[in-house]
């Protein structure tokens, strides 16, 4: 699963969720800012943070988390070896 940040705003969507290449849920911005994942097949909203910018730093570290994981490799990993 990867998170794909709207560089725009839909309306209150600022995200949607990737499987496999196919939009599976929305992250969507409530009223009060905080931020809530919405997928089609549960009509319950789940936090996912408590507004747009922790969420996109939260997305961000994620998807890198998840490019690491197809690499096979961590971050320090990484480093060690550009040392």
């Amino acid at each position: 699963m990867r998170i794909v940040l709207l560089p725009s705003p839909e309306g209150d969507v600022i995200a949607r969720e990737d499987q496999f290449g196919k939009y599976e849920a929305e992250f969507v911005v409530a009223p009060d800012g905080r931020v809530f994942y919405c997928h089609p097949w549960d009509n319950r909203p789940w936090f996912s943070a408590q507004n747009p910018g922790t969420f996109r730093r939260a997305a961000e570290a994620w998807n890198r988390y998840c490019d690491e994981g197809q690499e096979g490799q961590t971050e320090r990993e990484r480093k060690a070896y550009e040392s």
